[in-house]
This record gives C-alpha cells, structure tokens and sequence, in this order.
C-alpha cells in the first residue's frame, strides 16, 4: 500500500513539474492593441500599432516577420476595403513592454485611409476601424514564451484628440480646441471646410487633411 501511494505521489508530482513547465514556456494570454493615426495634408492614415505586453519581451528575438497585421474597413456594416498591413519598422518602450510596429503609409496606401470618397454624394465618410494582428510566439526577457492572442483597443489620432466636439443651436457640428491657461494671450482662429470634407457628422472635417490640427501640432 505504501508502495502504491509513493509511485501515485511520484505520478503527481511529474505531471504538476510538467503542467507548470508549460505553463512557463507556452503561456497563453490575452493582449491589447491599439491603433494609432496622424492626418497628412492628404488625409488621416493609420501608421502605427502599439502592443502592450504585461512583462519584458526579449528584444532580439524580436522582427518583422513575428506579426502579421490585417485591417478590415466597414461602412455602415458593409466591408469597404481589407487586407494585410506592411510593417516597416520596430520599436520598443515603456522598459521592453510596450512594442510600436510602424506600419507603411502615403498618398498611394490604400489601406491607411480611414475615410471614404463618396463620389456620388461628394462627401467624407469615416471608415469603422477594425485591425487583426497575430503572432509567433513571443519571447519574453525572463527565458519563457508566450502564445497571445489579441484584442484591439483604442484608435488614436495624436492632436485630433486634443479637440471637443459640439453642436450650434442652429445645427452646425465644430470641433474646438482650447489651449491651456498659460497667462499668455492666444489668437482666436477659425478653420473653414469646404469641398464636402465636412461630411455629415462631426469627424470628417478634422480628419480631411492637416487643417485644424496642424496648429496645435508641436511644431506650431
């Protein structure tokens, strides 16, 4: 009997040494991504992605070719334009946690719009938003790997979200930027839009091009 419960214990203690090993070395999570924008004179595109790990990855290990970003663009519910991104570059933050794949963007990428040219209608219309993005396995600094899965957050567009939107008693959708009390005097500046870039909501005409936001960029 004692025998018995000594190779029933050894039994045990070799699947628990076991189960945690891969525990250790296959780890599975969920990460959160988020998709980051800037507008360009021709329009806002999507150039970045930030993935944000809970622990140090192990920078050398990581590349190009360890992800694969895909972005589904719907209007309304019904797909405008899908497909995979082109990552150009890596970049580490936040102590190794924090990776921002830089994505390729430009007047001829497709794939980077977030509005839609409605010819018929001569208007902007904003695109809903939707990225993918899968892995190989992720080496992390400590020895160990993990195997995530993802999950899309927040889409950002840098001085965009600087601005508060509103609505005029007569209709009229704004989007306005208040700087901050500073003791100085600031001129008051108004951004009219014409050409449909105002669209018919209250996004469009801040994300046409590099009007508006360009005055309160960094290099303004």
């Amino acid at each position: 009997m004692k025998k018995l419960l000594l190779i029933t214990s050894l039994l045990f203690a070799s699947f628990f040494m076991h189960a945690h090993n891969d525990t250790l070395y296959a780890n599975t999570t969920t990460v959160s991504f988020d998709v980051v924008g800037e507008v360009f004179d021709y329009g806002a595109q999507i150039n970045q992605v930030k993935i944000h790990y809970d622990d140090p990855v192990q920078t050398d290990a990581i590349t190009n070719d360890t992800y694969q970003v895909t972005t589904d663009y719907t209007l309304e519910g019904v797909e405008v334009e899908n497909g995979e991104r082109v990552i150009e570059q890596i970049e580490f933050e936040n102590e190794n946690k924090t990776i921002i794949l830089h994505l390729s963007y430009g007047v001829d990428v497709g794939l980077a719009y977030v509005l839609y040219w409605d010819d018929d209608a001569f208007l902007n219309h904003p695109l809903t938003v939707q990225y993918q993005l899968i892995s190989k396995a992720i080496p992390l600094a400590d020895g160990s790997e993990l195997q995530p899965t993802y999950n899309q957050g927040n889409v950002s567009f840098g001085s965009v979200d600087a601005f508060t939107s509103g609505e005029s008693s007569s209709g009229i959708h704004y989007r306005d930027y208040k700087p901050k009390d500073d003791g100085n005097k600031h001129p008051l500046i108004i951004w009219f839009h014409g050409a449909g870039e105002g669209g018919d909501n209250n996004i469009t005409q801040i994300l046409g091009n590099k009007g508006a936001s360009a005055f309160v960029s960094d290099e303004a």
